[in-house]
């Protein structure tokens, strides 16, 4: 893989693993499902500003060629995606645990 794309990847699942802990770090009493259905507009435009601008940066050649990413495809956008979950969903457990530590 050339240097441009790891970069590129590497840039968008860092985002994406930031995002997975903002939703982490959301509640640490409620579930990730109860958090998520608690309304709350910073949240929601935090959400779409980091969508704009990492797809500013994906489709427009200046921001692109100025950041030195290489084009990203579909599978590369899935791992990214994947690894941004895969971070959601440990973290998830691990406040489990630790809930069910700190109330015994």
């Amino acid at each position: 893989m050339p240097e441009n794309e790891v970069r590129a990847l590497t840039f968008f699942s860092l985002v994406l693993t930031i995002v997975g802990l903002i939703f982490v770090n959301r509640s640490f009493i409620a579930s990730l499902l109860m958090a998520l259905r608690r309304h709350n507009r910073t949240l929601a435009l935090v959400l779409l500003a980091v969508a704009a601008m990492l797809g500013l940066t994906m489709l427009w050649p200046v921001a692109s060629n100025l950041f030195r990413f290489g084009p990203l495809h579909g599978d590369d956008l899935a791992l990214t995606l994947s690894a941004g979950v895969f971070v959601l969903i440990c973290l998830e457990f691990l406040k489990l645990l630790w809930r069910g530590r700190l109330l015994s």
